[in-house]
């Protein structure tokens, strides 16, 4: 169950930040903004996930399947072989530093800690899901060093947006599928268990209608809806699939892949606030009467292999 801090806690965390103190939050404050970020990532809803310290972990994956060989009663059994190979892991950090005006926190302290707390939690979740999605920083579009990403596979299907042929949305997406449905190397196949989809690939899925005018690929009529299911696959939208800021990608339109077994995400259990009064990401808060707080948090992701996710993209 993830801590819910008491309306005397929340006040506590806002006063320290309006006293200028350098650990603004305790850890039960903390878990709070750990758990809203967690929510809101889209990718954490689809991904597995993993324990991870500061020094990484391996991910171990089979290489391989051995098949039992058929035998006399007195014969020879022959010995078969498991393989295991294994990926490693390391966590980055992000961080953010939010600058806000000693008025809002002093004037209603509840509703500053509120506003204060979201903001920071989705600033994480954002940075999360643009790394794992696109392997980038958001606000200046850099490559994070070392690390693969959804958008890695060369496996593609292109949509022509424009297209009204009957039941060309529906053989789009599975040849996606047919390209992830495919052998992993270890006596099954990668497959297709989720889709991420872009906020543009929602329109298209609800044009699509039967006779009598009912979604073919959407039971709701809701446009509004996080998740839906198309054609068996849960599907969830998110802008995060176009990537935010500097790393832009409006073509994307969707991944499909299966997202659990080939996608782990582990966290370090460690959030760090810090507040400063005088001076801070190059202003001058005291002549401003202004605080800023700097959050950082470390996480990292590994993925089994690129062949398991395509790419749906708009036709240029």
């Amino acid at each position: 169950m993830p801590i819910q801090p008491s309306d005397a806690a929340k006040v506590a965390a806002v006063k320290n930040l309006t006293q200028g103190v350098k650990d603004a939050w305790g850890p039960d404050i903390l878990a709070g903004i750990w758990d809203r970020a967690f929510q809101g990532s889209v990718v954490q809803q689809v991904a597995g996930t993993i324990p991870l310290e500061l020094n990484g972990a391996a991910l171990p994956y089979p290489v391989g399947q051995p098949t039992a060989s058929v035998v006399s009663e007195m014969g020879e059994k022959p010995l078969v072989k498991a393989g295991i190979d294994v990926k490693m892991i390391k966590p980055i950090k992000v961080a953010a530093i939010l600058v806000y005006s000693m008025e809002m926190a002093q004037a209603n302290p509840l509703r500053a800690f509120d506003s204060i707390k979201a903001t920071l939690s989705n600033a994480i979740s954002r940075a999360i899901d643009n790394a794992v999605i696109h392997g980038k920083d958001a606000p200046s579009g850099t490559a994070i060093p070392d690390v693969e990403a959804l958008t890695s596979t060369t496996k593609e299907v292109e949509i022509d947006k424009t297209s009204t042929k009957p039941g060309y949305l529906h053989d789009a997406i599975l040849d996606g599928y047919d390209l992830v449905n495919v052998s992993d190397g270890a006596g099954g196949r990668f497959g297709m268990t989720h889709l991420l989809a872009s906020q543009a690939m929602r329109s298209l899925f609800l044009r699509g209608k039967d006779t009598t005018g009912r979604p073919l690929y959407q039971g709701s009529h809701d446009i509004t809806v996080q998740v839906a299911n198309i054609m068996g696959l849960p599907t969830h939208f998110s802008d995060a699939v176009n990537g935010y800021e500097a790393t832009s990608q409006p073509n994307l339109l969707a991944i499909g892949g299966a997202f659990n077994q080939n996608l782990q995400l582990g966290f370090v259990n460690r959030l760090q606030t810090s507040v400063a009064s005088e001076y801070a990401g190059g202003m001058d808060l005291f002549t401003h009467n202004m605080h800023a707080i700097r959050v950082e948090a470390q996480f990292g992701w590994g993925i089994r292999s690129k062949d398991a996710f395509v790419k749906y993209v708009a036709k240029a």
